[in-house]
């Protein structure tokens, strides 16, 4: 059996102080870290984004991967975990097999712990690299956004996390989620040279990373590859924040790229999404009718923005959406709200 997504939204809905507090005293939300000795407080709570950051050790997260972190749990004996402890009951859903339940499951938590170890790397890579802080300092990001954003950098090499996934025996599964890549029998890390942007579901776990170039690299963007994880037709960037404010505003904001997403919710505007480096599926179209049924088309300015808002709108009336449109002329998202910020 695999747990319900409807009894894991009830657990991510749930306020992170409310479940931290089974585990640490908070107060003005603050608290002592759990994870390393300290005694002046340095764990901070934000509860408005339910995220949780230490600035003594640098653990951060939602109230799942605290649960995790804390009781040494995988993703779903905390979410298990989590319910009952605040009187969710568990909804399990039969899967096959108790072999591939099994199998379906270790397969999960193999990525997950992949992902986990690539993301801290490359975090950590960026925050002892001055040059590339200095580069995302200059895109809007100060410490306090990259950290919000979870910004990483995957440094030149063709092995920074590949020795370590082989020696872990994670090959077979990193190398199908694509951050190991195989050619002529010699194994090296699909991310060099590039700014990571952790990629999140709607319940606030990693899935997978976009990229972006640093130099003249090629392609400005990489995407995850199609996996057992990670399907871009049914992904929206930035979804996980962007939910409670679209509720709020009866509108969502469709934007191009993830600098654009990230730009515009620093700026304020927190109901955007965006498809992952590729045209917006009808299949994301409806995830988003689960929370409105409007839509605001912001795409580029250029020939090629013009097309895609023309094939978007259309898709999106089909589909019953009131449908708004902003015309760009010389910026894109991105530009604009990095200049209302700065105003």
């Amino acid at each position: 059996m695999i747990i319900s997504e409807n009894t894991i939204e009830r657990v991510r809905a749930l306020s992170i102080d409310d479940v931290l507090s089974t585990y640490i005293t908070i107060k003005k939300n603050e608290a002592c870290c759990p994870f390393h000795n300290e005694k002046t407080p340095s764990f901070r709570i934000n509860i408005k984004k339910n995220y949780y950051k230490c600035f003594g050790c640098g653990k951060s997260g939602d109230a799942i991967r605290f649960v995790q972190e804390v009781r040494k749990l995988t993703f779903l004996e905390a979410i298990e975990t989590i319910a009952k402890s605040h009187n969710i009951q568990v909804e399990y859903l039969e899967f096959g097999s108790e072999e591939e339940r099994k199998e379906k499951i270790t397969k999960l938590e193999t990525a997950k712990l992949i992902l986990n170890y690539a993301h801290d790397y490359y975090r950590n890579a960026l925050a002892n690299n001055p040059a590339m802080k200095t580069y995302l300092l200059e895109r809007g990001f100060d410490d306090d956004k990259i950290e919000e954003w979870q910004l990483g950098f995957a440094p030149n090499g063709w092995k920074n996390i590949t020795t370590h996934v082989i020696n872990q025996n994670w090959y077979t599964v990193a190398n199908e989620i694509g951050l190991v890549l195989t050619s002529k029998d010699q194994n090296y890390d699909a991310l060099r040279n590039r700014i990571t942007i952790p990629i999140f579901d709607k319940h606030g776990q990693i899935i997978g990373f976009g990229a972006r170039a640093i130099g003249d690299d090629k392609p400005k963007y990489l995407n995850p590859n199609e996996n057992f994880l990670y399907s871009k037709s049914t992904i929206l960037f930035g979804l996980d924040r962007a939910m409670e404010a679209i509720k709020k505003e009866k509108c969502a904001i469709l934007v191009e790229g993830y600098f654009d997403v990230m730009s515009m919710h620093n700026a304020g505007v927190e109901n955007v999404v965006a498809p992952c480096g590729t045209a917006c599926d009808e299949k994301q179209l409806q995830l988003l009718k689960r929370y409105t049924d409007t839509i605001t088309i912001m795409y580029d300015g250029d020939t090629a923005g013009q097309a895609s808002t023309t094939k978007l709108l259309n898709k999106a009336l089909k589909l019953g959406f009131n449908t708004l449109t902003v015309e760009l002329t010389d910026k894109d998202p991105d530009q604009l709200a990095r200049e209302y910020s700065n105003q």
